[in-house]
């Protein structure tokens, strides 16, 4: 008689399913609520750019008039001769990439601790580098305090100029 008892109770149970659907229902809107709430923080960078020296030069002659004088930001043609570079070249290879962007970094770190190391950095960009590769090189220069530097993309192949050492001419 007892195990007939035994057979006929039941035991109440104790998490409903409807209540464990409710639950994964309120977990997933918190997450995508949470998502939406505390967003990641994101940084705007604001580059000047280089006209083409051309261009520079005709604006200049048709501008002789005007007082004051209009000064254009222009990377000048000869740039690699006036100053001695360090070239760095990203090809596109995020392990490539990764490892120069590390040296450049580096290179930036011992210049200011070391003055015999200093030396101005010209990062070139090949064919098949990457935009990540370009951001990740602008982003560098902010992280490193470094605030002399000019991107160059109007050559066949982009180029981002560091300027460590004061302009001192060697001719």
């Amino acid at each position: 008689m007892l195990l007939c008892r035994l057979r006929l109770r039941r035991r109440a149970l104790r998490l409903p399913l409807g209540l464990l659907t409710l639950m994964l229902v309120l977990l997933l809107a918190v997450q995508r609520l949470a998502r939406a709430v505390y967003r990641p923080q994101r940084h705007v960078m604001q580059i000047s750019m280089p006209i083409p020296w051309p261009v520079a030069q005709a604006r200049m002659r048709e501008r002789r008039e005007e007082v004051p004088p209009v000064g254009y930001f222009t990377v000048p043609p000869d740039l690699d001769r006036r100053r001695r570079w360090l070239c760095y070249t990203l090809i596109g290879n995020a392990g490539h990439d990764a490892a120069m962007l590390r040296a450049v970094a580096e290179r930036l770190r011992r210049g200011r601790t070391q003055p015999a190391e200093r030396a101005d950095l010209c990062i070139r960009f090949a064919a098949g580098a990457r935009y990540a590769s370009l951001v990740a090189a602008l982003d560098l220069m902010p992280q490193l305090n470094q605030s002399k530097y000019a991107l160059d993309l109007y050559r066949p192949e982009p180029v981002l100029y560091v300027f460590v050492t004061p302009f001192r001419p060697w001719w």
